[in-house]
């Protein structure tokens, strides 16, 4: 018998849920051969990774690197880090973006 690591009452070995709390228990589910079956990504979190490299080289990239990184953050735990990253790496390159038009505005205003 397992026990609940939330309200300490007795699991059921073939139980997915806690009959007490209702928390879901941590094994993964298994194949019919009894391998764990691993659950795929969303692929925003590489999409989010790979615009906001593509960013640097082409500005407007960062735009999309940023939208799919939110979609990614928000989505499921696989591939969240990826997602991060290229929210933050588009928001970095947005940010040069910026700066790099102001100064040469300030340039041409100052000329």
């Amino acid at each position: 018998m397992i026990y609940c690591p939330d309200c300490g009452s007795e699991v059921p070995s073939n139980a997915k849920f806690c009959p007490g709390c209702g928390l879901q228990r941590s094994t993964p589910e298994r194949s019919p051969r009894g391998r764990p079956i691993q659950q795929k990504g969303s692929g925003f979190g590489v999409a989010a990774l790979v615009l906001g490299i593509v960013g640097f080289l082409i500005g407007p990239a960062a735009v999309l690197a940023i939208i799919f990184g939110a979609i990614g953050v928000g989505r499921n735990r696989r591939g969240r880090g990826m997602a991060w990253a290229g929210l933050i790496m588009g928001i970095v390159v947005i940010g040069l973006m910026v700066l790099f038009w102001v100064f040469i505005g300030s340039i041409f205003f100052f000329l």
